[in-house]
């Protein structure tokens, strides 16, 4: 199969242009004249086409997108098989990747940051409870519109975990995904849950607030064992810049252990969005002339947990949320009016009661 299939026609849809194309498959922008609406068609590769094990692999794909509506997820809209030839027709989506936002702009601002990450965590919270794993979260799958909104793609390593028939499609002794934003279970071929994710989810923050990835090597082995073996680098040494609980946020989405992470891809992100709320208060704080003390942060904890870490664990999670952390009440200023308010309060209780006996 080659570009000749620009000008032809799949099913009803005419085939325009190539947008471009990935490990799985071709995507071209096509036409529909019924409804009269450009879409993208995702178009097995030729030579994978007679592979059977490979084909069950794309339909049980579509099936699952198609089971999913969610405002951040991309949108299914058909799928068949025509003249050997297996397709699926998704919204046509004018904009880029994260890639491609990260390519222009390595580190985005705070803001931007956690409102993607807060957006894909949705799609990833909604597509768990419907007991399937995305298997393959990084910055090329999340799409980004004209509009600014985040749609998350590729479900294509997907697979139902409660389906029997359907995992066994992807049993097949190797490991399928990227490994630079590969889980460590998922990295050594052990069973899957939503919190893979999760690190995975993880990953693509420390590359956002950083500007690079946690994991480096010349093969993609090695960083897949680095994914398993090794402590997650310091994002405050990459950037001393890098507020302290946004390096705990990812530490903990990071931890090697799923049990130790944050258990929803949600939690992650309300931690997230309280951290950067309370950071903003911080700086109104500061521009009032009323500087904070410095926020509490993690690192004691998990450094007391380093020492009862496995090979696999280099620093286990601490037990209490993150949220815990974030209150302003333990600022000093604060405390001060507090304490004067409740001695003036006190003054004036005394007055009227002396005022009461003398009458």
């Amino acid at each position: 199969m080659s570009d000749s299939l620009i000008g032809q026609k799949i099913g009803q849809y005419t085939i325009l242009s190539k947008i471009g194309e990935g490990g799985m498959a071709k995507v071209y922008r096509a036409y529909q004249p019924s409804i009269s609406r450009y879409v993208a068609i995702k178009v097995l590769p030729e030579n994978v086409a007679g592979d059977r094990s490979f084909i069950k692999r794309f339909k049980a794909e579509a099936r699952a997108i198609a089971a999913l509506e969610h405002p951040h997820i991309l949108p299914l809209y058909d799928f068949g098989t025509e003249n050997g030839i297996t397709y699926m027709v998704m919204r046509l989506v004018d904009g880029g990747t994260l890639a491609d936002l990260l390519d222009e702009t390595p580190v985005p601002p705070r803001r931007q940051t956690v409102q993607i990450i807060a957006d894909v965590a949705g799609a990833l919270d909604y597509a768990h409870r419907e007991n399937i794993v995305h298997r393959d979260v990084k910055p090329s799958n999340i799409l980004i519109d004209q509009h600014g909104q985040v749609l998350l793609m590729d479900f294509g390593l997907a697979r139902a975990m409660n389906d029997t028939a359907q995992s066994r499609i992807t049993r097949t002794g190797t490991v399928v995904g990227t490994a630079t934003y590969m889980s460590p279970e998922q990295a050594a071929d052990e069973k899957l849950d939503g919190r893979s994710d999760v690190y995975s989810l993880g990953v693509v923050l420390f590359e956002m607030l950083t500007g690079q990835t946690p994991f480096t090597a010349e093969t993609m082995v090695a960083i897949a064992l680095k994914h398993i073996n090794e402590p997650t680098p310091s994002l405050r040494e990459i950037n001393p810049d890098i507020p302290q609980i946004f390096e705990d946020i990812v530490f903990k989405a990071m931890q090697k252990w799923p049990a130790d992470r944050y258990q929803t891809a949600g939690e992650l992100a309300r931690d997230l969005q309280r951290a950067l709320s309370t950071l903003k208060t911080e700086d109104s704080l500061a521009a009032a002339g009323r500087v904070p003390s410095k926020l509490p942060t993690l690192t004691a904890q998990f450094e007391e947990n380093a020492a009862t870490a496995g090979p696999h664990q280099p620093a286990r999670a601490p037990s209490g949320a993150i949220s815990g952390t974030l209150s302003v009440l333990k600022q000093p200023w604060l405390w001060g009016s507090i304490i004067a308010a409740t001695l003036t309060t006190v003054a004036v209780i005394a007055v009227l009661v002396f005022w009461l006996r003398a009458a």
